[in-house]
């Protein structure tokens, strides 16, 4: 089964992506959407120069620097083919912008590259303002997650 990259929060309210980066242990980016330049649904991936697919309703804003995206809160991702999908070093550090307008009424990823639940690594963000990053290792999910309330609204 296909690997792919979705980013989006499902929410009640709308919220704003200012910026994704994915660092790996040299700290340049391997991966980064800065929505600056969306293009017919198409976004450029600036580390890798990928043009990506931005799925579902969604609305162009201001972010913390240039332009963010608008989510609907239930449809709206960016889509990347596994074999697009770069491999991070042993140590590396996934980064969010986000503008939450409500909690969401599940666990909803930020960044997410699992595959068939077994494999890959996830951002999320809970329904009691909690921030979580998983991991697969050896086909289990481990994962570090925050007390309630750290991602304000």
């Amino acid at each position: 089964m296909n690997k792919i990259i979705k980013t989006g929060l499902v929410l009640t309210l709308a919220i704003i992506f200012g910026s994704m980066m994915l660092y790996s242990q040299n700290m340049k980016p391997i991966m980064y959407w800065d929505f600056n330049n969306v293009n017919n649904r198409t976004i450029s991936e600036s580390a890798t120069n990928i043009a990506d697919t931005l799925e579902g309703n969604f609305e162009i804003a201001n972010g913390i620097s240039g332009s963010g995206v608008r989510l609907d809160g239930f449809t709206t991702c960016i889509i990347r083919s596994a074999q697009d999908v770069p491999k991070p070093a042993n140590e590396f550090t996934v980064e969010g912008w986000i503008a939450l307008g409500n909690y969401p009424w599940n666990w909803c990823p930020l960044l997410t590259t699992e595959s068939n639940q077994t494999e890959g690594y996830r951002l999320m963000a809970g329904p009691i303002g909690q921030a979580s990053f998983q991991v697969a290792i050896g086909g289990q999910w481990i994962s570090c997650t925050s007390e309630e309330k750290v991602l304000p609204l």
